[in-house]
């Protein structure tokens, strides 16, 4: 089972790599470190990111702050009748550390309760399931919304299928 959200699949396109490098970079603006938000409402592109020979980095410019946004990484290569593009799309390494901090306060809190022998306030034990639940659901609600989101304009994009993948691998 997987805890922190995460996604892995290949599209297979009749496209050549020059024209998926090219569809690419079409989508794409240039990735602003310090991006001010008035900048970004007047972009008429979807994604930001850097794109290189053989892959691309991007991820969906939004309004607004979402530490839960995919980073969409992938990589193509010719084939023998098509091209193969491989992408995986994680968490934010922001997302995932603000998350790893939030929970670890409310594991310490919990045990804490449990050690100072609070078992007379279930209110405490319901209050602590809650706050550990609710940012979770948020979290993964949230990924994977984006991440449909993402998956349906690079299929679009790139006139790709999903194959299926071996999930060993």
């Amino acid at each position: 089972m997987k805890f922190i959200p995460y996604e892995k699949y290949v599209l297979l396109s009749k496209l050549s790599t020059h024209e998926i490098r090219t569809r690419v970079a079409n989508s794409i603006m240039q990735k602003k470190y310090f991006p001010y938000e008035w900048n970004r409402k007047n972009n008429t592109k979807p994604y930001e990111g850097e794109l290189s020979y053989s892959g691309f980095i991007i991820n969906r410019i939004i309004w607004g702050a979402n530490p839960y946004l995919p980073i969409i990484k992938g990589v193509y290569w010719e084939s023998s009748d098509c091209t193969l593009i491989k992408i995986e799309m994680r968490l934010l390494r922001y997302g995932i550390t603000m998350s790893v901090f939030f929970f670890s306060i409310l594991l310490y809190a919990f045990f804490r309760v449990i050690s100072e022998g609070l078992y007379a306030h279930p209110k405490i034990y319901i209050l602590l399931f809650a706050l550990m639940v609710i940012p979770y659901l948020f979290m993964t609600v949230t990924f994977w919304t984006e991440c449909k989101k993402s998956k349906r304009y690079l299929s679009h994009l790139l006139e790709g299928k999903e194959a299926k993948l071996d999930q060993n691998k």
